[in-house]
């Protein structure tokens, strides 16, 4: 979950996001997942977020994304 961008503007649904999959990152190993590779998703709005998380994790090298999946990604606001 996500804080929505009523209560609170960009980029803090993103930041949301993002910090969860560092959290995952650094704790994968305890919660028995692996600590190489990861899976971003989400739909409509998380679809968006998905990608943009998946781009920005990809350029900073923080965490390897293995697999995106945005089902309908709100990603244009026309």
């Amino acid at each position: 979950d996500y804080r929505k961008a009523v209560e609170s503007p960009y980029p803090a649904a993103f930041n949301d996001c993002y910090d969860t999959l560092l959290w995952i990152r650094d704790n994968a190993a305890s919660l028995g997942g692996r600590t190489d590779k990861f899976i971003v998703a989400g739909h409509s709005a998380g679809g968006g977020l998905a990608a943009a998380v998946s781009l920005k994790a990809t350029d900073t090298n923080d965490a390897r994304i293995a697999f995106q999946m945005p089902v309908y990604p709100m990603i244009d606001d026309r």
